[in-house]
């Protein structure tokens, strides 16, 4: 039995040898890497409603982008990422996207930096209807909010709508907004009802 437990020991030692730690969080930058931790989300889905498996999906709009202040200005590439991560990981899902005119459910994504225009706010509204924030603030970084949502065609309301609310700023990484977004959207359509 000890000398199980030795070799137990020694193997687990061996491994973390092994171990190093997540390279979205490089060991030279743990200030912002720490502070971007926090984020708030939210779901929501009418009662009864669920995607049915394979069913494709159509975009409603191309992805809104609303960063009047030009907090993440330096990362011009994200959006594109945006609307092909969303459509990764719905495939992964068994759902394709495809012309909007030929689905009967569309997808609408967003991303608040700042205060929208009248016009970005009406669209928006068509769909959402949710709220989520933070419970903590930070000194160093603005906030930043992952929107999703999915309607019917041509019904201007979300049977299901999502919200991430996390820590942006300037000085992070491209590659790391990248990582942060594969994770949040994970986290959303996570939650997609679908049978």
């Amino acid at each position: 039995m000890v000398r199980t437990l030795q070799l137990a020991v020694l193997i687990l030692w061996g491994l973390s040898g092994c171990m190093s730690s997540a390279p979205s969080e490089p060991e030279s930058e743990p200030s912002y890497a720490t502070k971007l931790r926090p984020s708030s989300s939210v779901v929501v889905s009418k009662p009864g409603f669920y995607l049915p498996r394979g069913e494709p999906v159509g975009w409603y709009s191309d992805v809104i982008w609303v960063d009047p202040n030009q907090i993440l200005s330096n990362k011009p590439s994200l959006p594109n990422y945006l609307r092909s991560e969303v459509q990764r990981q719905m495939s992964n899902r068994g759902h394709m996207f495809v012309n909007a005119s030929s689905a009967e459910y569309v997808m609408l994504a967003a991303v608040i930096l700042g205060d929208m225009s009248t016009s970005e706010s009406d669209t928006l509204n068509k769909f959402f209807n949710i709220d989520p924030a933070l419970s903590k603030t930070s000194e160093d970084y603005d906030v930043g909010t992952l929107l999703l949502a999915i309607g019917k065609q041509g019904g201007h309301r979300a049977l299901w709508r999502g919200a991430v609310q996390a820590f942006v700023g300037e000085e992070v990484p491209e590659s790391v907004g990248q990582k942060r977004l594969e994770q949040y959207i994970g986290t959303l359509l996570g939650s997609l009802p679908q049978k």
